[in-house]
């Protein structure tokens, strides 16, 4: 529950105060994919259930909205320019135009 020291980051006594936790209370918005759900949310989810229950956070529920943007499920590894102007396209729309593929190094990308 790393995010409740975000509340109280000086705090050395405790992960969070009472008045930290009341005042902030939860993350009002969280944004991940499908795999970031699967992992961390749950993970964070069932840590603060836990808290909770145990007394030391006063929601239950650790966040208020969840915004799950999907995976990229179509091809998405191949960039392309059309042709003369500083307009991208994915390998999907490269039909429409014409265009000129984009070559990258793969030493650069990390």
């Amino acid at each position: 529950a790393y995010y409740l020291r975000y509340m109280d980051p000086h705090n050395d006594a405790a992960l969070v105060s009472e008045d930290a936790d009341t005042y902030w209370r939860n993350v009002d918005l969280y944004i991940g994919g499908t795999e970031h759900a699967t992992g961390h949310l749950i993970y964070s989810r069932f840590w603060n259930k836990f808290l909770f229950d145990l007394g030391f956070v006063c929601e239950d529920e650790p966040f208020k909205k969840l915004v799950n943007q999907g995976m990229i499920q179509g091809r998405s590894n191949f960039v392309y320019r059309i042709k003369d102007t500083n307009t991208f396209v994915s390998y999907n729309l490269k039909g429409q135009y014409e265009t000129t593929p984009i070559h990258v190094d793969v030493n650069i990308v990390s």
